[in-house]
């Protein structure tokens, strides 16, 4: 048996002995102890209309709810909104919300607060990033009493509650307090989660405490501490030294010496997590598909896995995870193919110089800059000095420049980048949640600003129909489209892997929702 296999039977032989473990429940578990987080990197912007990394996410989901969540097996639940009803054609969202509920700050929690939440994303003043898909996608919000909210859609849409509801602009904040502090809510969240905000001191910690009024009982643990710490090692150090209870960024070479610790349990699962190369096709050197497709050949993206993530992740086969289940199996993936590579960047006018870079015909080299970031993904650094090495080799005058994951995320949004290596981190495999992001026109996290009409038209239509054959049909069409154009290269789909430290008890692990501390307590 190979490294990997042993790799992966380490994996799910322990998710097996989680799920047993988490039955035998203590008939009063032991209140009070703050929970040590580690986080890969830093909040940014705690504001729902504005939160889209999965650190700030991860973090908010504590503070906010949603009208609707996901359970640990994938499928919705009562939230804010204790039920719902969908309309035949898909047209009319009607939610019943959750009476008695108070935000941090004492105010009411009703429908008119959930409208005042979902206008202000909508709204074009507000420049939230996902408020051109709100305007596209809703009509008119109704409130026809104080706990009813009413979502008329502009056409059909069976993809709304992952579309819009449980996104992360989907988190409900305090009406009050978003009038109060202004632009300064992003540092100060107000939800109705089971913990409210203390404190935010940036790349060091952030801090929340027990919601002691939370609609649900209030949590076991007293609060939750949050630390950026994007390096594995240190993360690890402090796991084993018990500064930590929890960390999220796992060395894959210190796998089996983690298996083998008494006082830390190791769980991962396959998940919706893609990793890849984003082109900024603005960029007249990316304009040409034939450039893209060569680039596509020029990477081992096999060789780089399995050299840097061996047992933590999977070559991506295609845009969507996977294990989506729309993902087209047979969709085509570029193999490692350097003479092909070269021969369609002969054919677009780059060829070899005698220096061994790729010139023009005016003898300019193919030169442009890869940005990566260092630690928010596991082994991210390392597997683009890969990339950077390879695209060298194959006569790419290319830098590789390491940056704060901030900073990155600051680049792709504005334009200010050539070739940039990023993630999408969703709780679900649906399209709607990753090709309408990335690759529609109007996609928030279509970086490089990639445009097909029909790519378009289809993601469209798979939102409209609720027959699965059809939604199936179209999206397999708009996957071959996108692979065919190599807007992206995949690299990999990363599993959903963390440790933790034994004496934290009852902590349920799940790949379809966010980490839940509300029933957890720590042993002491």
């Amino acid at each position: 048996m190979n490294h990997r296999s042993v790799l992966f039977l380490v994996i799910f032989s322990l998710i097996a002995v989680l799920s047993l473990g988490s039955v035998a429940l203590a008939d009063t578990p032991p209140q009070g102890g703050t929970l040590v987080v580690a986080l890969r990197s830093d909040a940014i912007n705690f504001d729902p209309p504005f939160i889209q990394d999965a650190s700030t996410s991860g973090i908010a989901f504590q503070i906010f709810e949603h009208l609707i969540g996901r359970e640990h097996d994938g499928s919705y639940g009562p939230r804010l909104a204790e039920s719902w009803d969908i309309s035949d054609d898909a047209m009319v969202y009607t939610l019943y919300l959750r009476q008695g509920v108070k935000f941090h700050d004492g105010t009411d929690f009703n429908a008119a607060a959930a409208k005042f939440h979902f206008e202000r994303v909508k709204d074009p003043e507000t420049g939230s990033h996902m408020g051109e898909t709100y305007r596209r996608t809703i009509a008119e919000i109704e409130t026809p009493d104080d706990y009813t909210i009413r979502f008329v859609l502009h056409e059909p849409n069976a993809a709304f509650i992952d579309e819009v509801i449980i996104q992360n602009t989907g988190y409900v904040a305090s009406p009050t307090a978003v009038e109060t502090y202004g632009e300064d809510a992003a540092f100060n969240p107000v939800g109705t989660g089971p913990f409210k905000f203390v404190s935010w001191v940036p790349d060091t910690r952030v801090e929340l405490v027990r919601n002691e009024d939370y609609w649900d009982g209030p949590p076991n643990i007293a609060g939750v501490t949050y630390r950026p710490i994007p390096e594995a090692a240190t993360q690890l150090t402090e796991l084993r030294t018990g500064r930590l209870h929890i960390m999220t960024t796992v060395p894959v070479e210190q796998m089996a010496t983690l298996e083998n610790d008494p006082n830390v349990v190791l769980v991962g699962e396959p998940d919706f997590n893609t990793r890849y190369l984003v082109f900024d096709l603005a960029n007249p050197l990316f304009e040409d598909v034939r450039v893209r497709q060569a680039m596509s050949y020029a990477i081992d993206v096999e060789e780089l896995v399995d050299i840097f993530l061996e047992g933590v992740a999977e070559p991506a086969k295609g845009q969507l995870p996977n294990y989506s289940f729309y993902h087209k199996a047979d969709v085509y993936t570029y193999p490692y193919d350097p003479d092909k590579a070269l021969e369609l960047l002969a054919d677009a006018g780059w060829n070899p110089g005698t220096d061994g870079l790729l010139r023009n015909e005016a003898g300019e080299t193919f030169q442009f800059t890869l940005m990566s970031p260092s630690g928010r993904y596991t082994k991210d650094r390392e597997l683009n000095e890969g990339v950077h090495y390879q695209l060298r080799e194959l006569g790419f005058d290319v830098n590789l420049e390491v940056l704060e994951f901030a900073t990155l995320v600051e680049n792709l949004q504005t334009s200010n980048f050539d070739l940039g290596y990023i993630g999408m981190m969703q709780r679900t495999g649906d399209p709607t949640a990753h090709l309408d992001l990335m690759y529609a026109s109007a996609g928030w996290a279509n970086w490089g600003g990639y445009v097909n009409e029909r790519v378009d038209e289809l993601l469209e239509a798979g939102k409209r129909t609720g027959d699965i054959d059809e939604r199936m049909a179209v999206y397999f069409e708009a996957q071959d489209l996108i692979a065919a154009e190599a807007p992206t290269i995949p690299i990999m789909n990363e599993f959903y892997l963390l440790a933790y430290r034994a004496e934290v008890k009852n902590f349920e692990f799940s790949v379809s929702r966010t980490s839940d501390y509300t029933q957890l307590w720590i042993e002491q």
